[in-house]
């Protein structure tokens, strides 16, 4: 059941991964992990070693933005 859900999955369409013995020795090496509401799963920075796959529910991503902070300091003065 899952090896016919990764063969519509874009990333192992693209690397031509669509074999069934290929998706099958894929499907022995996963893990199926719940996580709560609102649980984070990973946090901005961490090195990856991990793929996800959502089979139920959503997903938010947060991305931090970065604002320049200029190296020069300016006094003001009266």
């Amino acid at each position: 059941m899952v090896s016919n859900l990764l063969k519509n999955i874009k990333f192992f369409i693209e690397r031509d991964i669509v074999q069934e013995h290929e998706l099958v020795e894929i499907t022995l090496t996963m893990l199926l992990e719940q996580f709560e509401e609102n649980q984070m799963v990973f946090d901005h920075g961490e090195l990856g070693d991990k793929f996800y796959i959502i089979l139920q529910g959503q997903v938010g991503v947060d991305i931090p933005v970065r604002i320049p902070v200029s190296s020069e300091i300016k006094i003001a003065r009266k």
